[in-house]
């Protein structure tokens, strides 16, 4: 885990121990609203964990990027900071103000995820398992392996696990991304990660999907636990 990544999974264990301290659950919403300066959203929630957002414009560009809720949400980390919506330069290697390399934040939404199509990968496999299927959708070596390098130490607390794959149709019923150049292709993934249990046992696969990555793309992945 890179010195950044490690920085954020600090900043994630002090935001749920605030966030509970504070009155603001993850799951049932805050008990105050004032308190949390929070957009009200249904108790049935779930905290997408990490997404990063990953820019590939044709020429270096100044691009303003900005993140919807349609049905809810609001953000709680972001890096560099959202305030109302990032104001980036962009070069066409994906580095962004010189400094970063992705857009990171997280956020609470209502779960509307799909719970019918997934898979079910023991722990020893998670690393080739993650690394198969980011590469069939075309995530380059290095989205890849910060993935890998972020998600692997954390996924340690069960022997096998039930994942299931938000593909940008779905993840666009939570968060859309909105920027004022528009984008050739906008390719997005999140995982919605659980304890394996026996009722996934007849879990549909997923259809495979097909990214492309042509012109100015954008490329995100995520983990909902």
């Amino acid at each position: 885990m890179n010195g950044r990544d490690a920085k954020l999974a600090g900043i994630l264990i002090l935001f749920i121990a605030l966030l509970f301290g504070s009155g603001c659950s993850l799951l049932t919403g805050p008990e105050d609203e004032d308190d949390c300066d929070t957009t009200s959203i249904p108790v049935d929630s779930t905290v997408v964990y990490k997404p990063n957002i990953y820019l590939y414009p044709d020429i270096e560009s100044a691009i303003s990027v900005k993140l919807n809720f349609p049905n809810g949400g609001y953000i709680t980390i972001s890096d560099p900071d959202y305030g109302d919506g990032w104001n980036v330069n962009v070069k066409p290697n994906g580095l962004i103000d010189d400094e970063h390399t992705y857009l990171f934040y997280e956020c609470k939404i209502p779960n509307l995820c799909q719970l019918e199509e997934g898979w079910v990968v023991d722990h020893d496999s998670l690393s080739s398992f993650f690394s198969s299927e980011l590469e069939s959708l075309l995530f380059r070596e290095q989205e890849i392996a910060d993935f890998i390098e972020y998600w692997i130490p954390i996924l340690i607390e069960n022997d096998t696990y039930a994942i299931y794959p938000q593909y940008s149709g779905d993840i666009e019923q939570m968060v859309t991304i909105e920027c004022d150049i528009s984008p050739n292709s906008m390719n997005r993934v999140w995982y919605y990660v659980r304890e394996y249990s026996e009722d996934e046992d007849s879990l549909s696969l997923p259809s495979p999907k097909t990214f492309e990555r042509n012109g100015f793309h954008i490329m995100e992945w995520g983990v909902i636990l």
